[in-house]
């Protein structure tokens, strides 16, 4: 099977990105940002900056004038803020579970977590194999 595509430098990757319209000031930063994050990475933030097909459906290749450069790694920045964000609340959440499960556990028996009954009885019940792996 061969690849359609071809492999492109970064350079490469930033020029194609400009001949679609992207305007880009910052070139090291550019090529710093491409080569942290990958062209197909970069390229789905470009998305919302397409411009779109007039047949209907989808999106061109070509992005909206003015599109910069500067406009995706504020995306990107502002994405992983966000995923940070969500992560910690998530972190928030699941040390809660954990110490209501270890308290309600814990007030039953000391042991709580190694007593069977106290458990989910589905997967307590698998048979493990000599590994200790669930059959």
């Amino acid at each position: 099977m061969t690849y359609p595509k071809p492999h492109l430098t970064y350079e490469q990757q930033l020029e194609l990105l400009r001949s679609r319209g992207v305007l880009c000031d910052d070139h090291p930063r550019a090529l710093r940002v491409l080569a942290a994050n990958g062209y197909y990475n970069v390229s789905g933030y470009l998305y919302p900056f397409r411009l779109p097909d007039p047949s209907g459906g989808g999106r061109l290749d070509q992005v909206r004038p003015g599109t910069c450069f500067e406009d995706v790694i504020r995306l990107i920045d502002f994405d992983r803020q966000l995923r940070s964000h969500l992560l910690q609340g998530a972190q928030v959440v699941e040390v809660g579970i954990r110490a209501r499960i270890a308290y309600v556990l814990g007030r039953r028996n000391p042991f709580g977590h190694t007593t069977t009954a106290n458990l989910d009885p589905i997967t307590t019940s698998r048979r493990q194999s000599r590994r200790g792996r669930c059959c």
